[in-house]
């Protein structure tokens, strides 16, 4: 038997099976269905024709208990993937299925030789770790033991499963070493080789003499043909030797060339042009091109002949600029070093001083400069800023009056559009006044109706009542009938069975418990529910220690960085008030000196005193437009629906013509209104009409 071929298949069945997962061509998503075990393992029979019947009883064996087993198969795996982690495929579920079956169930049924079989013929990768948690004493009598317990019998594990593996520790010790190193070192065991039979002889009787029987061919008389020559398909010598002849002569001709032409000099071959012209000029007349004639044109003699200036780069001119500051830098450091030899030390260094002061000077009234100009800018920017807020308060004025005429005209339009609705309104009432007086109709007539149906069903009622009082009274005589024959039969009493509620059905089952017993485990099952819910409980509360905890240092470490921060901003607010301090008695000690300067401040000063006073007057400006603005306040609505903002002429005419294309709409609209109501009141009647028919 290949047992590595029965294994892959046994897996293949198992995976058409809805516990191990049904392959594609026989699952429906949108409809689960369950197929039969019996029939799943008949027609894959059918599709591998090539079982022997030793195989077939295999195959049905591993296929049959496996999904029997099922219940103890998952947990005993799924401790597997748990001992293992991310190292076994979840691929490979099938196979470990099979091969803890034949473990768990079959392995004293199969002896231990052909289970070593079994388990050489798999991958050692993947069988090692299994047997070696299922030949481990401690967990075997561990969680495993818990596992099963769960769902069967305490004896039946004990007896058939787990003193069988026990019973196979000491023979499965070699198993595992061999296939460890397999998986470690990679070798391929040898196995154990068996004793050559010796063939004994057999006892066996001296035969007869056989007896030839007749022959039934007849041997033929045809005669047979010579055969084709070789020559004919080789042919003859005479091409090979004319080959041969050609070559030997090529060899020779090739050797004298060499030799004549062993020391001669190598000369340049001229082209004869005479030739090529006369070539050219025949194939020319042959096309009837004509000959074109060019004039010389000598080149323009220029008077004013200019100079040959090079286009420079921009890399070419930084470079010069460079070379010619560097000379500049070289004389200067000349033109110092003889002052120096010249003067004494002191001298030169006040002579320096003084000069950077000078620079110093000078860079300060440049900025002071710039600074009061920026200033003078910012003042007629104001000015010319002030002169735009007059122009727009002409313009918000010229608006206003728009808006007040705007509100007179709105007003009346209002006016005409209530008035319109009012009508409207009166019509829709008095169409519904008249529904109401049909339905009033309509409510009367059925109320008739409903009283006569009501006496009706009171007289049914009545009818009903008398059978059911005759019926009930044939059944009051007919119990009576059967209780005096029920007492003239013997008792009952002796046949009825008192329930034991420590017995257990006795149906043979596997998991049959008694009450007393189901009980007790309800009981457990609580208390290991409740232990659960005190662990977490626990867990939760050291997490949220944990969390606020780790919150709080984080408080203290970010005001630790607030108070750096703050002593920072302190540091800086005080350099930069000595920088301030320093920069106002040089601004001040400049303004002194120059009297560019002195000048261009007065003007500034000017200015702001000008802008002072103009600001106070917009002031009382801006208070009246505030107060009318407040007054007009109500006339937004009407500047929304007329965007008369974006242009500042207004046209009573085009208002007129708006005003009348808004009437006749809504005498357009008020029209269908009212049809529709006709229409909806005629339905209505309509419908109770229908009601009161039915």
């Amino acid at each position: 038997m290949n047992y590595k071929s029965l294994i892959q298949h046994a897996q293949n069945l198992l995976g058409n099976h809805s516990l191990f997962g049904l392959k594609d061509s026989l699952q429906n998503k949108s409809k689960i269905s369950v197929f039969n075990e019996e029939d799943i393992l008949k027609k894959y029979i059918d599709e591998n024709q090539c079982f022997t019947n030793d195989e077939k009883l295999f195959l049905q064996k591993v296929f049959f208990g496996s999904i029997r087993y099922h219940s103890i198969i998952t947990p005993t795996l799924e401790t597997f993937y748990t001992i293992t982690g991310s190292k076994q495929l979840r691929s490979k579920y099938n196979f470990f299925v099979v091969i803890c079956y034949i473990c768990l169930i079959h392995l004293e049924t199969i002896s231990f030789e052909n289970f070593s079989s079994i388990i050489h013929s798999c991958p050692a990768t993947d069988v090692y770790p299994f047997l070696k948690m299922i030949f481990d004493v401690d967990l075997l009598n561990g969680g495993l033991k818990e596992e099963w317990e769960k769902v069967l019998d305490h004896n039946f594990v004990k007896d058939n499963v787990i003193d069988v593996i026990t019973g196979y520790i000491p023979d499965s010790q070699l198993l595992l070493k061999n296939l460890s190193l397999k998986t470690d070192e990679g070798y391929l065991i040898k196995k154990t080789k068996k004793k050559p039979t010796e063939p004994a002889p057999f006892e066996l009787t001296v035969p007869h003499p056989r007896r030839f029987s007749t022959p039934n061919l007849k041997i033929s008389n045809v005669f047979k043909a010579a055969p084709i020559p070789k020559s004919f398909y080789e042919g003859t010598g005479e091409k090979t030797a004319i080959e041969n002849a050609k070559l030997e002569n090529k060899k020779k001709s090739q050797t004298e060339q060499q030799n004549t032409k062993q020391f001669q000099v190598s000369k340049r071959i001229t082209a004869d042009k005479e030739k090529y012209a006369k070539e050219h000029e025949r194939i020319r007349l042959q096309e009837n091109k004509p000959i074109p004639k060019f004039k010389y044109q000598p080149p323009p003699k220029l008077i004013n002949k200019p100079q040959n200036l090079t286009k420079q780069n921009i890399a070419s001119i930084l470079r010069e600029d460079a070379i010619v500051r560097r000379k500049k830098k070289n004389d200067d450091n000349i033109l110092n070093q003889a002052l120096v030899n010249l003067t004494d030390l002191t001298e030169y260094q006040k002579k320096v001083d003084q000069d950077i002061e000078k620079d110093n000077f000078e860079m300060q009234l440049k900025v002071e400069k710039r600074h009061l100009e920026i200033q003078l800018l910012h003042e007629d920017s104001y000015v010319a800023r002030k002169e735009k807020e007059r122009e727009n308060r002409e313009i918000v004025k010229e608006l206003i009056e728009e808006k007040n005429t705007l509100k007179s005209l709105t007003v009346q339009t209002k006016q005409e559009e209530e008035a319109i609705k009012k009508k409207i309104v009166e019509e829709v009432h008095e169409i519904k006044e008249n529904i109401t007086k049909a339905r009033r109709n309509v409510m009367d007539e059925n109320l008739k109706k409903a009283s006569d149906l009501a006496l009706e069903t009171q007289a049914l009622k009545a009818q009903a009542l008398a059978e059911a009082q005759i019926e009930r009274e044939r059944k009051v005589e007919l119990i009576h009938q059967i209780r005096m024959l029920e007492k003239q039969m013997p008792g009952i009493s002796s046949h009825q069975k008192v329930v034991d509620l420590t017995e257990t059905s006795g149906f043979g089952l596997l998991n049959e418990m008694c009450i007393v017993e189901l009980q007790e485990r309800l009981l457990l099952a609580r208390v290991r529910h409740q232990e659960m819910e005190e662990k977490k409980r626990e867990e939760i509360l050291e997490n949220k220690t944990k969390r606020l905890s780790m919150i709080a240092k984080k408080l203290q470490d970010i005001d630790t960085e607030r108070e750096e921060r703050k002593n920072q901003r302190k540091d800086k607010e005080e350099e930069s008030k000595l920088a301030l301090d320093a920069a106002l008695s040089l601004k001040r000690a400049v303004l002194k000196e120059d009297p560019i300067l002195k000048t261009l401040f007065e003007k500034l000063e000017a200015k702001r005193l000008a802008r002072k006073s103009l600001s106070s007057t917009g002031v009382r400006s801006i208070k009246t437009f505030s107060n009318s603005k407040s007054n007009n306040e109500t006339c937004e609505s009407g500047i929304k629906s007329t965007n008369l903002q974006k242009s500042r002429n207004f046209n009573l005419q085009d208002f007129e013509n708006e005003y009348l294309k808004r009437k006749e709409n809504i005498l357009k609209k008020r029209q269908t209104l009212i049809d529709k109501l006709n229409e909806n009141g005629k339905q209505e009647k309509d419908q109770s009409l229908n009601e009161i028919s039915c």
